[in-house]
């Protein structure tokens, strides 16, 4: 059986998330405006748990400025366990991000996942 992909808007797993983000002192104010962003692109793909975007949509509806800012706060999301992260490398092709729902409790740092092409 295939596992679903999906998040439904009622789950709260990723609502769970935010809440431990906004409790979690490392976090700041960036990481949660990337963290939204890539909620609202989650639900903008249907609820795919598995988005793929680039780094300039993601700057723009989280409005970071900063390329160091934007991968300092990716790069710490990922090791807090927040996201999945799978960089392109390829400014052609899109960047493959996992929402952990439910991660703070398992942890889900490193967590390999196949690339979107």
């Amino acid at each position: 059986m295939e596992k679903d992909n999906r998040v439904a808007v009622s789950d709260s797993g990723i609502f769970d998330d935010y809440k431990r983000l906004v409790d979690d002192p490392r976090i700041n104010v960036w990481h949660l405006s990337i963290y939204v962003s890539l909620c609202y692109l989650s639900y903008n793909s249907k609820g795919s748990r598995i988005i793929t975007s680039t780094r300039k949509e993601i700057m723009q509806l989280s409005h970071v400025s900063s390329f160091t800012t934007y991968h300092k706060c990716i790069r710490q999301l990922v090791a807090f366990g927040y996201i999945g992260y799978t960089p392109s490398y390829n400014y052609y092709r899109k960047t493959a991000f996992l929402l952990h729902a439910g991660s703070c409790r398992t942890g889900g740092a490193g967590v390999n996942f196949p690339t979107i092409d």
